[in-house]
């Protein structure tokens, strides 16, 4: 008995003491704009995609931006690259020159954004070889939405990423893979080595980025997470993979 408003005193009492050393205390106000600052980042980013409402509801869009637009020319390597995923010539009339960047984006409430953005916690992904289940670690260097006609002749836009792969070790034993799929593995970053393109639809999860010390030095250490139940690291979750949209 009483329980509730005992609560609720202590509430009111608690707000009513931090409103006054809020108004009275410059340096603490400045304190506390650092940490809503901090909190409201953290808040943005989704390592895991343990959001489930976002991710089950049917009302949300399957992608969503969440930065501005920013329309870039397609051209030298990014071109080159995304005419191999598309099995294209590298007859420039054929592909159109201009895509639609952003830093980061939320599909099915799950958060991607670039290793150089202030999300870069989620740019750590586990992406499938075309009609593969074999899943390879990658940061994510860029994001954009292109059109484009498939050999049907249907006009679609969809999502891609233009990702590093991490390379597999060589020189070392991994440890890790005495202990099974849930230990993770290492592996190393060559830089601008294994540049290439992949499809959103590709991706299978994100995965926690160690940077090992000591011995290991120079090397990464990847630990899958977000619905991963197998070797394959084919995700737990049942809804298929979205389409391209269409364009009318």
């Amino acid at each position: 008995t009483g329980q509730l408003e005992v609560t609720l005193l202590k509430t009111s009492a608690r707000s009513a003491n931090l409103r006054a050393l809020l108004s009275d205390n410059e340096d603490i106000r400045d304190s506390m704009q650092d940490i809503i600052t901090t909190m409201s980042t953290i808040d943005r980013e989704d390592v895991r995609g343990f959001r489930l409402a976002s991710i089950l509801d049917p009302s949300l869009p399957t992608f969503e931006p969440r930065s501005k637009l920013d329309p870039q020319f397609i051209e030298g390597t990014l071109h080159e690259l995304l005419c191999d995923l598309l099995d294209r010539s590298m007859d420039a009339s054929v592909m159109l020159k201009h895509a639609n960047f952003m830093k980061e984006i939320s599909y099915r409430g799950v958060v991607y954004a670039l290793s150089t953005s202030s999300g870069f916690r989620d740019s750590s992904i586990m992406f499938r070889e075309q009609n593969s289940h074999h899943a390879k670690p990658a940061i994510i260097e860029s994001i954009f939405q292109y059109s484009y006609t498939r050999e049907d002749g249907q006009n679609v836009e969809d999502i891609f990423m233009t990702v590093e792969e991490l390379a597999p070790i060589t020189g070392f034993v991994d440890p890790y893979l005495h202990f099974g799929e849930f230990a993770g593995f290492l592996c190393e970053k060559k830089e601008g080595v294994n540049l290439r393109v992949i499809q959103m639809r590709q991706v299978a999860c994100h995965f926690a980025y160690t940077e090992m010390m000591d011995d290991w030095e120079g090397l990464i250490h990847v630990l899958p997470v977000d619905r991963v139940s197998d070797p394959g690291h084919k995700p737990l979750s049942c809804i298929p993979d979205p389409d391209p949209i269409i364009l009318s």
